[in-house]
């Protein structure tokens, strides 16, 4: 009887032992996440932005836009049959070519203009595309041109690419043609990046034409300083950040917290507030000879009432139960 019960203590301090050796073994698994640390930490006060609501006179600006960019790209867009694209959007596009479409969101002042695929559908490059350092030039100077420059210090070259077209050779391989080039600015204020909704992305075509453009930059209006009391503390938001990572990460062979980083989330709506933006690489088992590696990201907010709408705010049907493919994956790249 006294080894029996001298067996069963063995044998629950094992299962113990394994139950801590499992669990350090899956924390060890993302490396890391000290990175996590610095969460909480800020060199300045915080504050919530707001977008100020689009005057009469941006957005008869942005009408002019819309007819400078359609006269130059030779199309003509139909106004008259505009639609509606959500509450605070509308559109029209063009009856010559459909690809040529301009959107203007009401609430924002936030806008879309595509000059149209139409010409560029022909198996050659596009003529005289300016190269990738004059490309930059050439977009700020159309910034000016059409009286949406923002502000030097808020301006950020965020990528330099290109639209191009692929087509059979018609033996074995394909021939790359060039179609237009692109130029993304990213966004920056009071020294933290905007990540989100925040872009200007110009698409530049033959002699650096203005082609098209996606301008969500919205101006300014209420400023909201950010106290202690509405921040989240540092244990809290890092604890979020930890929950989520060996939530994504479970089933996961090995995983690494790339980055953790403070930013201002524009939510589209009109909201910019500080947030974490945390990025983690995931490496799955699909049988292939390496692991395929899939990126997740996500933000943890740092207040405790959020005024920004976050992606993670959208319910989905049916939640993955391994963790690979749940949330959004940020991609910057515009080729």
């Amino acid at each position: 009887m006294i080894n029996m019960k001298h067996n069963r203590k063995l044998s629950m301090l094992a299962a113990a032992v394994c139950m801590v050796a499992t669990g350090f073994a899956s924390a060890a698994k993302v490396e890391g996440m000290e990175k996590l640390e610095r969460m909480g930490e800020y060199k300045t006060p915080l504050v919530t932005y707001h977008a100020a609501k689009p005057s009469r006179e941006h957005l008869a600006l942005v009408s002019k836009t819309a007819a400078q960019l359609s006269d130059l790209n030779d199309i003509r867009l139909n106004q008259e049959h505009a639609f509606s694209l959500g509450a605070n959007r509308i559109g029209y596009t063009s009856d010559d070519d459909p690809s040529a479409s301009f959107e203007v969101d009401r609430l924002t002042g936030n806008f879309l203009f595509n000059g149209g695929l139409k010409k560029y559908r022909r198996d050659e490059s596009t003529r005289d595309l300016p190269s990738e350092g004059d490309a930059v030039e050439i977009s700020q100077r159309w910034l000016q041109e059409i009286g949406l420059a923002p502000y030097a210090d808020e301006l950020k070259i965020a990528h330099v690419g290109g639209l191009n077209m692929s087509a059979s050779d018609g033996k074995t391989g394909s021939v790359i043609y060039e179609k237009l080039k692109t130029v993304r600015f990213s966004r920056v204020l009071d020294g933290l990046p905007v990540a989100g909704d925040a872009r200007i992305i110009m698409q530049l075509g033959e002699s650096g034409k203005l082609a098209g453009m996606i301008y969500q930059w919205p101006e300014i209006g209420e400023v909201q300083k950010l106290g202690s009391r509405e921040l989240l503390p540092a244990e809290k938001l890092q604890s979020q950040a930890r929950d989520k990572i060996e939530s994504v990460a479970k089933k996961a062979l090995s995983a690494q917290l790339k980055d953790v980083e403070l930013v201002l989330y524009d939510d589209g709506l009109g909201v910019m507030e500080p947030a974490y933006h945390v990025v983690v690489e995931r490496y799955f088992d699909y049988g292939d000879k390496e692991p395929t590696m899939i990126p997740f990201d996500f933000y943890v907010p740092t207040t405790i009432e959020p005024q920004a709408f976050y992606p993670y705010m959208e319910v989905a049907e049916l939640a993955p139960e391994d963790g690979r493919d749940e949330g959004e994956t940020k991609n910057d790249r515009d080729e």
